[in-house]
């Protein structure tokens, strides 16, 4: 096996940790400084898609356990309407869910999705946020870039 190789194959794993990463829906603009995410990308429609990750405390907490906690969080807590769920997969295998919550009305409607995938080690957030017409129109390239994960 090469050096190359060698590396990936270690490197790989330990990305996940800190290196996360999906690939932006067509049309988005990645930015160069999407602190305090991992990654983020805008639309010129004000649509926005971005990704944090964060340690994982208790290895029992899973995709179960944190799903529950962002749906109370959203709905109970904010107020918001849960008007979908569904489960994902990521590029890697990973199975996550996709939550689609509403908060509003007619024009000033806001849609927020999040995508949830769960390891032992980390928890990683996908959220896309914008007015609900915007979003609808890019739902599909949306969840495609949240299964991007890697």
């Amino acid at each position: 096996m090469n050096r190359t190789r060698v590396l990936c194959c270690f490197l790989l794993p330990v990305g996940l940790v800190g290196c996360a990463t999906l690939e932006p829906p067509d049309g988005y603009v990645k930015l160069k400084a999407p602190k305090p995410y991992d990654f983020k990308a805008v639309s010129p429609q004000g649509n926005a898609i971005a990704l944090s990750s964060r340690a994982n405390e208790d290895r029992s907490a899973d995709l179960d356990f944190w799903a529950a906690a962002v749906e109370h969080q959203k709905v109970d807590v904010d107020g918001m309407k849960l008007v979908g769920r569904r489960e994902l997969r990521s590029r890697s295998g990973l199975i996550g869910v996709l939550f689609t919550f509403e908060i509003g009305e007619g024009q000033n409607r806001l849609a927020y999705l999040v995508a949830l995938y769960v390891t032992p080690e980390r928890v990683y957030t996908i959220e896309a946020a914008g007015l609900a017409d915007a979003i609808a129109a890019d739902t599909e390239k949306l969840r495609q870039s949240m299964e991007s994960f890697h």
